[in-house]
């Protein structure tokens, strides 16, 4: 939200529950899939695009809402009626998923698990060969035994079942060697993994929680407050002026107010608190078995914390003063959804903003009421 603007339409209409720009669309209901997918398909071919995987894919994610992201980009060209080509399909494309540093790491994961275990069943094929053949010779042996033999030729049979007991151990070792080594290079593979996705969960600009993790953190957390009978928290926190800050001063002073605030609000709530950047500059924090006024009083703390704090321009040290933030907080109730959750929070912050910013404002299931002045 910015500092100038009538309340969009998201305080109105609910917000998609699902919420990350790379979520499959597996999570979708089956209706809504279906109905989006329709909807994809008519404006691909409306605009002579053809409907390639990738297009549909860009095109699914812009009518389902799944991220504003893709909208505003493909609406910007439908506002300046733009005819929007296929080089420029691809080019956006390629911008949203083409180069998702998770989906590259499960790629090449799954190439190299692959590879392993190409090498693996090869290794036990010749296991099964080489002791298929050492069972023929073991019975080839007994059968020999019961007919009699001379000693030359009883020696050369305990020969020859030496030699092919040493090769049965040599495969055996060289299996035993290649199940290790291919077990090193999945837990490898695996631990990549788990940095990938860490990584992926993360803003790289604020070092808190990105949009992704946020809609698997909510979803997490109102299931198990609704499981376990506990409370949760929303809060939705937007900086005050931040348009307005990057006009006058510029965009790096505008990112070092983004850390700020950040680093703040990462540093003043608990360890299974939440914290992720919802989009822009607005912040989102969930706070597990929290009562709502001590919600109430994080809230106001957060708001203190960085109202105090001076934004200095480097490298010349002049003070660029202080920045403020406007909080929404609301409760989690049993049995609403994720967007009725997001909705009832975001209708607090906007109150917050209309009554005069730099303040904190409830929203109930029922009416939303002033909290704190500043």
């Amino acid at each position: 939200m910015t500092d100038t603007e009538t309340p969009p339409s998201t305080h109105t209409q609910p917000k998609p529950q699902t919420l990350s720009v790379l979520e499959p669309y597996g999570g979708d209901p089956y209706e809504n899939a279906c109905e989006w997918a329709k909807e994809a398909l008519k404006r691909l071919v409306s605009q002579h695009i053809p409907p390639s995987p990738d297009h549909f894919t860009l095109f699914y994610h812009y009518v389902c809402g799944r991220s504003p992201e893709i909208k505003q980009s493909i609406d910007h060209f439908n506002e300046h009626h733009i005819t929007l080509t296929v080089e420029q399909c691809s080019v956006l494309y390629q911008r949203y998923f083409g180069s998702d540093p998770e989906h590259r790491a499960f790629n090449e994961a799954n190439q190299s698990i692959n590879t392993e275990l190409r090498k693996l069943m090869e290794a036990l094929e010749r296991a099964s060969e080489r002791s298929e053949l050492f069972g023929e010779s073991l019975d080839s042996s007994f059968k020999r035994l019961g007919l009699p033999i001379s000693a030359d030729e009883l020696r050369d049979m305990v020969s020859q079942l030496a030699r092919d007991s040493r090769d049965m151990a040599q495969e055996n070792n060289q299996l035993k060697e290649q199940l290790s080594d291919s077990l090193t290079e999945v837990n490898d593979l695996k631990q990549n993994l788990e940095k990938v996705q860490k990584e992926t969960m993360i803003d790289p600009l604020t070092q808190v929680g990105n949009r992704k993790y946020f809609a698997h953190e909510i979803e997490r957390t109102m299931h198990e407050a609704k499981e376990l009978h506990t409370s949760l928290i929303l809060l939705m926190i937007d900086i005050d002026f931040f348009k307005k800050f990057n006009d006058n001063h510029g965009h790096q002073a505008g990112d070092q107010v983004l850390r700020l605030v950040g680093r703040t609000l990462r540093d003043n709530v608990k360890g299974r608190d939440i914290v992720a950047r919802y989009g822009g500059e607005e912040f989102a924090i969930l706070l597990v078995e929290t009562r709502l006024q001590d919600a109430i009083k994080v809230a106001d703390n957060l708001r203190i914390s960085v109202g105090s704090k001076q934004i200095i321009k480097r490298p010349s040290n002049i003070s660029l003063g202080s920045i403020t933030l406007s909080v929404g907080i609301t409760e989690y109730a049993l049995g609403e959804d994720i967007s009725e959750f997001i909705e009832r929070a975001d209708r607090a912050l906007y109150a917050a903003k209309s009554n005069g910013r730099n303040r904190s404002e409830v929203e109930t299931t029922n009416t939303p009421m002033a909290l704190t002045k500043p």
